[in-house]
């Protein structure tokens, strides 16, 4: 991230304070950041190269591929010929002096503004990249199909398969565009980002990895975060996905893959805060997600044609419920949505409620 003169002054003048002064300060022998290598969590070996850029949230590297290493997978690093002071040792806990001290010495001691991209600019810049989509029939022409169901609370996935395969997190051409009918029309509230692996291996270098990623088992359409089949082996193939909510407030953070602002923007509500997920769950009952639950027990094997009748009528006798309680005027609580877990439970089997009561899976 580029910084003002002023900035940079301060960070300067900080310097003073942990000791390096002119008369210290290590002599530049070449044009090129400190060579460095980095211990990345996970890995076995060092990511060896030259040291682009230092800032609050990670480092940057030049291997000779660009390389974005956050703070929070950066086990240890060494810094070739500037001893002990600038090293990063396992187990350390990095100070905002150690810092400013490793930026200065690297080839951008103001930062880089292109090229690693930040979870920021993946906000920024998608936002306005992507507002020609509000119309989606752009999205259309411009090559984005859609994949998969209407989530509750991530809405309609609309896939880019060239952006797919370029295998990069592009905020100018995001991978997914996500959709939703709000009074009637569809709007455009976000971007989500798709990144393939094999193996061990995991994208490292991604922006915001990996906190703010969740993993499926090689299926785009397994967006529900239900996990209806095993994990794939290590050796198989991974999806990692990346969720902006560029254009609905997400009261979980802006990359949050679930967004439970959704159904209540749906109803034409505001949503409260802090939303609860299962109150929000049992609102999109009546707002188109008790076909989305019909489908996923069906997908799953749990609504079966012994008991769909049975299923139908439980989900319906939710819907109408809850749409009973908006007529009237009263809130939609977790109550709500609690009964109607247990009615179907009592139908399906235990199985249903592992359905039911989804959660993503994040990198460990």
């Amino acid at each position: 991230m580029r910084v003002s003169i002023a900035a940079l002054g301060l960070a300067l003048a900080s310097g003073c304070r942990w000791g390096t002064r002119p008369d210290n300060f290590p002599p530049a022998l070449r044009p090129e950041g400190a060579s460095v290598a980095v211990r990345v969590r996970g890995e076995k070996s060092d990511r060896k190269g030259e040291l682009l850029a230092v800032d609050s949230a990670g480092v940057t590297i030049r291997t000779p591929r660009i390389v974005r290493v956050a703070w929070s997978r950066v086990d240890a690093m060494d810094v070739a010929g500037l001893g002990s002071d600038y090293d990063v040792l396992f187990g350390e806990s990095i100070s905002p002096d150690k810092i400013a001290r490793l930026a200065l010495v690297s080839r951008f001691p103001q930062g880089i503004s292109q090229l690693p991209i930040t979870l920021d600019s993946v906000i920024a810049q998608a936002g306005t990249a992507t507002a020609k989509y509000a119309d989606r029939r752009s999205a259309v022409s411009d090559g984005y199909i859609r994949v998969g169901a209407d989530f509750p609370s991530m809405g309609e996935h609309w896939l880019n398969r060239s952006a797919l395969l370029s295998r990069t997190v592009n905020p100018e051409k995001p991978t997914l565009l996500i959709y939703a009918n709000i009074a009637g029309a569809p709007k455009l509230l976000g971007v989500g980002f798709v990144l393939v692996t094999r193996g061990d291996s995991t994208p490292v270098e991604a922006p915001g990895w990996p906190d703010e990623w969740h993993e499926h088992s090689g299926l785009l359409s397994d967006e529900s975060g239900a996990v209806m089949h095993p994990r794939q082996k290590t050796g198989d193939t991974h999806v990692w996905v990346l969720h902006a909510w560029t254009a609905l407030e997400n009261p979980d953070g802006p990359f949050a893959a679930d967004n439970w602002a959704l159904p209540y923007a749906r109803a034409g509500l505001a949503a409260p805060r802090p939303v609860n997920a299962d109150a929000a769950r049992a609102l999109a009952l009546a707002y188109g997600g008790d076909a989305y639950i019909g489908g996923l027990l069906t997908d799953a094997g749990v609504r079966t044609e012994r008991n769909a009748a049975a299923v139908d009528a439980a989900i319906a006798v939710a819907r109408e419920r809850v749409a009973a309680k908006r007529a009237g005027s009263s809130s939609v609580d977790r109550e709500d949505w609690r009964s109607f877990v247990e009615s179907i439970e009592k139908i399906a089997g235990p199985e249903a409620r592992a359905l039911l009561v989804p959660s993503h899976t994040t990198h460990p």
